[in-house]
């Protein structure tokens, strides 16, 4: 019997020593480390910094090719930080960007798409038309329309909060208001 246990030794003790290696891997691997490393293309080294000693972290996201955390130096600007998360992808609206603006610790940059930017402009021209928005109005914007007072604005809410307006018509719908109070507001409401 003993003469198989001095048999299995090495095994024994190669499986040992392989679990705590493990083990020791594991938990590097699950730990939080923060290193001075990103994936960044142009990343400034550790022992770099800038004239005034320190250094400013800021967030990169959106359409750029490495998004993720950079380490810059005082003074750096919105292109540098840019040029570090890989440039704008082919689908960025740069246009929106103060590429020359200096950055501060702690700043997020987005760069947007050139579809949010399109609608983003839609949707401040729609905002500027002057029109009220009946789907959305507060009881005070729709009380400043001909002929609308506290009690019609009051049912107007009610009813858009059970049937959404598809069309300003719609609003003829709503008790107390019919085609000639319509006829004072048709050109000063929207959907």
């Amino acid at each position: 019997m003993n003469k198989r246990i001095f048999k299995l030794l090495p095994a024994l003790i190669t499986i040992i020593v392989a679990g705590v290696v493990f083990c020791c891997v594991q938990e590097k691997q699950t730990g939080i480390v923060i290193t001075e490393e990103f994936s960044g293309p142009e990343e400034i080294p550790a022992e770099k910094t800038s004239e005034s000693g320190q250094d400013i972290w800021v967030y990169v996201w959106g359409c750029v090719k490495h998004p993720g955390v950079y380490r810059l130096e005082t003074g750096a600007r919105v292109f540098e930080a840019v040029e570090m998360a890989g440039g704008m992808t082919e689908d960025a609206g740069e246009g929106i960007l103060n590429l020359a603006q200096e950055l501060e610790d702690g700043q997020q940059i987005c760069v947007p798409s050139e579809a949010q930017i399109d609608s983003e402009k839609n949707r401040l021209q729609e905002a500027d038309d002057g029109r009220i928005n009946i789907n959305t109005a507060t009881e005070a914007e729709l009380m400043s329309l001909p002929g609308i007072g506290k009690v019609k604005a009051g049912s107007i809410i009610r009813y858009r909060e059970e049937t959404p307006f598809l069309v300003i018509e719609d609003i003829m719908n709503v008790q107390g208001i019919k085609e000639e109070a319509f006829r004072k507001i048709r050109d000063l409401i929207k959907v």
